[in-house]
């Protein structure tokens, strides 16, 4: 309530010049949709499965509004993600800009602009009602961590599209189009198409991945971990960026940042106590932290106590006991 409020404010006062001039060290962007508070549409949905993907897999990432791409720099990042909403001519260009110059570009459908850049040459078909539409997945091979759930399928929710390519373009996977889902006895499938469920186009110097599906919809509807993780190991192997390494468990979110005095911060949340509506407070939790850096001077929690680590081989290892709801790791 208030006294809660209060000691946020009282802590945000003290620590006022720590925070001044933070950059994030993210190097990856998503991008979201204008109006993203208002309302769950499947484009606002499908972004916040992909937020909630990446913050429990502890991917280091920035969101920004879709208004904004054009206005901002976009030299840090090496992966930019657009859900499934809107894309206008003027965010395709930026997009396009950002993928020739090395970047990748992982893009949903569910926009009347189709990117020839991206190896998309024209819609087929759109298939809102997916119910009972699945994705095959070919090749688990290539997505290591994905076969944990030894899934050959993952479910489509919100509808697929449908389209035909450029012949430079690799297509991955397929789709199972909508089926008996109901009773039991006839809810198999027999066919699984020729439709791709994504592509991959090399854009000069980066690449453009163009998705046939919603996963940050399937994601936040049906809450598969298999999802998540398909979504994340898409990240790591074709867009080459990795998740902060630490054992911590999916209700610690971490995000690092560095201040003016070129110290980093890691801002560690515990959200072990909130779950579904009810709020609880935080459960203590140990985790392992291992970060690429140069030796540090000291590392400490930002009130001074000071943290047992070791540096080797150029990263930082290190042991913090969360108690609080938040933690800050301070590396001088």
């Amino acid at each position: 309530g208030i006294h809660a409020a209060q000691q946020a404010f009282a802590w945000a006062r003290k620590h006022e010049k720590t925070y001044e001039g933070i950059v994030s060290q993210a190097s990856i962007l998503l991008v979201r949709p204008d109006a993203h508070w208002m309302g769950g549409g499947d484009g606002v949905r499908d972004y916040r499965g992909w937020f909630e993907a990446l913050t429990q897999a502890h991917y280091l990432f920035d969101a920004v509004e879709a208004s904004r791409i054009a206005k901002i720099s976009l030299e840090k990042y090496r992966v930019m993600i657009v859900p499934s909403y809107g894309l206008d001519e003027e965010r395709s260009k930026v997009l396009h800009r950002f993928a020739s110059c090395g970047g990748t570009v992982i893009l949903g459908w569910g926009s009347d602009c189709v990117p020839n850049w991206a190896g998309i040459e024209r819609k087929v078909q759109q298939v809102k009602d997916s119910r009972g539409g699945y994705i095959a997945i070919d090749n688990a091979d290539s997505f290591p961590a994905f076969q944990q759930y030894r899934a050959s399928v993952l479910p489509i929710i919100g509808g697929y599209e449908v389209y035909q390519v450029s012949k430079d373009t690799v297509c991955h996977d397929r789709i199972i189009e909508p089926h008996y889902y109901g009773p039991p006895e006839r809810c198999y499938y027999t066919h699984i198409s020729g439709h791709p469920g994504w592509t991959e186009t090399i854009v000069e110097s980066g690449k453009a991945i163009w998705l046939a599906w919603k996963p940050g919809l399937a994601f936040a509807e049906g809450r598969q971990n298999a999802t998540a993780c398909w979504m994340t190991e898409l990240l790591r192997r074709k867009g080459g960026v990795a998740p902060v390494s630490t054992d911590a468990p999916s209700c610690v979110e971490v995000v690092v940042s560095c201040n003016r005095q070129r110290e980093t911060l890691v801002q560690l949340l515990n959200l072990s106590g909130n779950v579904g509506g009810v709020w609880g407070g935080p459960l203590p939790i140990s985790v392992q932290l291992e970060w690429s850096c140069r030796r540090p001077a000291r590392v400490c929690t930002l009130n001074g106590s000071s943290l047992p680590w070791r540096w080797e081989d150029g990263n930082l290892k290190l042991s913090v006991d969360l108690k609080e709801i938040l933690t800050v790791v301070q590396i001088v």
